[in-house]
């Protein structure tokens, strides 16, 4: 009875000091909290309509929008979209294009009266309020979405 027949069953037998494999990282999950997605995919589409209804009439409105303006707001719409039907779908990439599509919307903001498409006044700073807050929801929900 020499070990010779565990040997080749079980080889780690012969060598008693190699430590064992690490335990396997646990699943990551694919889905969105139902709070998160609830805050997400309502919450830009209600931003969106409060920027509506904050915004007064364009100071020059026979001018023609501009081939950026034109871009950026595809690009807003887009990513208005993209954040809600993933959210819906309760799937974790809403959390970056929530980000995403937050950061566009403040270069939209910040950019309007600059462009002089409207001139300053309060109704900007309470757009800028509730963009920020919305951005700043979103960037918290990415890190939340990145930390699982």
């Amino acid at each position: 009875m020499d070990g010779k027949r565990a040997r080749l069953i079980d080889p780690a037998l012969d060598h008693p000091k190699i430590p064992p494999a690490p335990p396997a990282a646990p699943p990551r999950s694919e889905t969105l909290s139902e709070g998160w997605a609830a805050v997400l995919g309502l919450g830009w589409p209600l931003a969106f309509l409060a920027m509506l209804m904050l915004e007064p009439v364009p100071d020059n409105p026979e001018v023609a929008a501009s081939t950026i303006a034109i871009v950026v707001s595809l690009a807003f719409y887009a990513g208005l979209i993209a954040t809600s039907v993933l959210a819906g779908a309760r799937h974790r990439a809403a959390a970056p294009a929530a980000a995403l599509t937050g950061l566009v919307t403040m270069g939209m903001v910040v950019s309007c009266p600059l462009s002089g498409h409207h001139g300053f006044g309060a109704w900007w700073f309470a757009e800028l309020a509730v963009v920020g807050a919305m951005l700043a929801v979103s960037v918290a929900g990415l890190r939340q979405v990145t930390r699982r």
